[in-house]
Formats: C-alpha cells, structure tokens, sequence
C-alpha cells in the first residue's frame, strides 16, 4: 500500500500547496481517497495515479478545503472509464451537498454512487481490499472523523534466492510462493511457501486524521499504529489560536503520537504562513516547515516524524531534478526519480518509480546529463527495478523504456520503440518500432528499424553501429542540449 499526498495546505492552496487530500494505492491495484479538496483531480494527473481505479473516498469533514474537489472528481472518475460502484462515506450532510451539486449541474455518473453517512462513534465500515476500517469522532467546529485502517496479516518476507537454490524457476512459481501457496516443480517436488518466505507478518495499521484540536476520540482505536497522519497547522506558540479554530499545533499533534505510541507521524496541513526553506531557517518572519518538523519531534522522541508535500509519497520519495534540466509542465514524473544536468524531458512523457518488490524495496529511475526524453515517452519499472540512462542519450516520441533496464551513454531509442528488462551498451543506435527485450545488448549495435529481439541468441545477426548512425545520435543529442536552453527561456528560467 502507498499513500501520495495531493494536497497539504490548510484553508487555502499556496504556490507549491494545494488543499487537503491524499490517495491511497493498493496491492490489487485499487485507489481510495481521504478528503477531496480542490484541484483534487488536477493533482491527479500530475502523479500519475488513476482516477479510474478509484473505488472508496472517506471524507473528514465538510469544510470546502476538504470537499469542493468532490464534484469534479467523481465526474472525473467517471470520464476515466469506471463503470463499478464507488462508495463515500462522511458525515451527515455529505449527501445533500452531493446529490444537490449533481442535480443542479445535470452531472451523470456511468458508475453506482454508494453515499454513506456516519451517524455513531466507532462506526465500521465494510471491509474492502483485506482492510478494515472504523470512523471515530475527532473534535473540530463541525462534525469531525478519522479513520482507522487495519490490514489482515501479511505473507512473510519472500527470499527469492533461497527459492533458486532449492530449483524453483523465477516466474509465475514466485508469485505463488509469495501468496502462501505451495508449488510443484517439473521433478515433482513439492516447495512450501514457508520454505522461502519468514513467517506471516502483522497487518499494517494507518490512522488518518481530519481536523481536529482533540483527538482522543479515535486515541484507543489508533494505539500502536504503524503510521499516523494528522494535521499540524500551527507551530507550538499558537496553541490559543488552534484551538480557537479547532486545530492543532505542532506540539499537540506530537503529543498525540507520543500517547498512542505511532512508529511513524507525518505531519501536514499546513497554514499558509509556513515558508518552504531549505535550510530549515525562517525566511524573513515567517518559520519554515524544518521548524514544524522539529518542534513536533520534541513532543514524541520515540516516534519517527516528516512533513507531507504535495505529490510526496514516504515509500518513493520526490523525484530529484536538477535546476539545470527542463521538465515540460505537461510531463508526469513522480516517485524516486533522479534527473541529472542539462535534461530535456519533453511534453506528455510519463516517468514514474512508484512500484515496489516483494519486500517494499524500489530503485530508482536515474537519467543522466545532457539527455532528452521526447514527446510522450514513458519510462517506468516493474516491481521496483531499477532504470539507469546514461549521458547524452536521446529516447524519441513515444518510445518505452521499461525496467529493470540500464542504458549506457550516447545511446538512441527511435520512434515508437519499446526497451524492456534488457541491458543497452554504450553508442548503440535503437531504430524506430523496434522490440528490445530480455537481452543484453553490447555496445556500438545499430538495430534497424522494426527489428525485433526477444533474447541474447537474437543478437547475432544484429550489425554494429556504422559512422552514419553513430553521427546521427550524437547530432541529436547536442541538438536537445539547445532546447534545454532554449525552453527555459520561453518559461523565463535562467
């Protein structure tokens, strides 16, 4: 499971903040959303999570900061191609507001809406995906929950060397092993998943908080949870302003980490006057998130604390681009992702690090200098494998690269060409619509155009790279290092 962060600003959006919601990504591939502030759905394409999959939203409370998204993004949802129910639960009101904004509108859902109100304390909801989840009272100025999410136990850790050493082939036998099942291999043996995996591992246990200024409410349900997320508008002097408003300060969302023992606090909503420093110092008279972070810390010295920001995900990571590279506004990049010196990434490219292996693991995706990513190419991985692209290299329009890959330097991917679990050697020229997958490709090939190789034996009758190909590569690239240059000039970067 994967929680990413679309908005984290209390009241109002800033420049870097949008207002409150979160999303949650699932092992079998469905979404839930906590709250749906506005903009919700524009953060959506940004991180490239898919509204489609969105099948439960659980709202805090009905404050617009926490709910004028909601229109557009069931709207969404549906243009996305989601025909299956969706169910939202929160509090009362949370229908009439709805079924007022549809009707008016003229809004017409393809999928079944299953709108709940939570009308008692400790209230459950249905279990969905291996997740129990209960609604408890957090205080607020108006009616206020969070919820408690409880994972079933977990398989234990998968050792996939262990699995090779007893002759199990890396596949489909794998995944069985990993879901607890026994499998038999060609010889007859039988491999148990306890032969290759730890025992079972307890179920994760999130707590995820709307406003509030107390939350004892939900304090007994959410006791030793493995993650805690609560809202930290103010810092540790503003407490009289906090509870005004029905919030909490940096040392009460502390506290209550301490009292109910959380491993890991994350700490967001933030009030505008909160500064982005790097430095953690204060920027002229405004204090800076570090400071936040460090005054919560101080309140519960056992428990692990950081700060959400938009489009941030604990597992993955933000990506890392360097001030030099220019990334098109319209490009998706989003999880552990390194962008190196003068890269050029082009419009509609969609470049994600947001699986994980068996055990959690990820690599990253790593790009390196003086490279250009075109028009509309995609480069992900499967399972958390790691993507490496070396320098000056030039990938063109809609080609796929897709990982576990490594790319060496001055290499050129053609058109429409797909590169898949393969290893590319340095100065090799990748023609358009071709395949490259499951091999080990030296340095200095040249694949034609719509060549296809499915393995290593495929590579004999592969030519090396002649002047021609290698010249055009190189012309390439050099020629994106100008438009590095010159679209940050257009954005009035310099």
């Amino acid at each position: 499971m994967k929680i990413t962060f679309l908005g984290t600003s209390a009241g109002t959006p800033t420049r870097l903040r949008n207002v409150t919601a979160q999303a949650l990504s699932f092992d079998h591939g469905g979404l839930w959303l906590l709250d749906c502030g506005e903009a919700t759905q524009h953060q959506f394409m940004r991180t490239g999570l898919k509204s489609g999959r969105c099948e439960r939203i659980l709202i805090t409370h009905l404050h617009g900061d926490h709910v004028y998204g909601l229109p557009g993004m069931l709207s969404c949802i549906g243009i996305h191609g989601r025909t299956e129910p969706v169910e939202i639960c929160g509090p009362v009101g949370l229908r009439e507001f709805l079924d007022t904004v549809l009707r008016i509108s003229e809004a017409h859902l393809p999928y079944a809406l299953h709108i709940r109100e939570i009308t008692s304390d400790a209230q459950a909801l249905a279990p969905l995906a291996g997740w129990q989840v209960t609604a408890h009272p957090l205080s607020h100025r108006v009616r206020c929950w969070g919820y408690v999410l409880r994972e079933a136990d977990r398989p234990g850790r998968f050792h996939p060397d262990r699995a090779k050493r007893i002759g199990v082939p890396e596949g489909p036998l794998f995944g069985q092993l990993q879901r607890g099942e026994g499998v038999r291999l060609d010889d007859g043996r039988i491999v148990l998943s306890g032969d290759v995996t730890d025992p079972p591992r307890a179920g994760r246990v999130l707590a995820l908080l709307g406003d509030t200024s107390d939350a004892d409410g939900i304090a007994h349900a959410a006791h030793g949870c493995d993650l805690l997320v609560c809202e930290t508008t103010y810092d540790a002097g503003r407490e009289a302003k906090a509870r005004a408003w029905g919030h909490s300060t940096t040392t009460m969302t502390g506290d209550l980490a301490r009292r109910i023992a959380a491993k890991t606090l994350i700490i967001t909503h933030f009030s505008s006057r909160y500064t982005e420093a790097d430095d953690g110092q204060s920027a002229g008279n405004l204090m800076s998130v570090e400071t936040l972070i460090a005054e919560t810390r101080l309140a519960c010295p056992g428990t692990t604390v950081l700060a959400a920001s938009d489009l941030w995900n604990p597992q993955g990571m933000l990506p890392v681009i360097h001030e030099s590279a220019y990334v098109d506004q319209t490009a998706i990049i989003c999880g552990k992702i390194i962008i190196g010196e003068n890269v050029f990434i082009g419009p509609y490219a969609v470049i994600r690090a947001d699986e994980v292996d068996a055990n959690g693991d990820m690599e990253a995706i790593s790009i390196g200098s003086n490279s250009n990513i075109q028009d509309g190419v995609v480069i992900h991985s499967k399972a958390g494998g790691k993507v490496v692209i070396g320098e000056f290299c030039s990938i063109a329009h809609r080609s796929i690269v897709h990982g576990p890959c490594e790319i060496g330097d001055r290499v050129f991917i053609g058109f429409n060409s797909v590169v898949f679990n393969c290893s590319v050697g340095s100065g090799c020229v990748i023609r358009h619509n071709s395949v490259i997958e499951n091999c080990h490709l030296p340095a200095n090939f040249h694949i034609p155009s719509t060549t296809t190789i499915h393995s290593d034996a495929d590579i004999a009758q592969v030519p090396h790279v002649n002047a021609d190909a290698s010249s055009f590569s190189e012309s390439v690239a050099m020629t994106n290092m100008e438009l590095v240059k010159g679209y940050k000039k257009l954005a009035n970067e310099f």
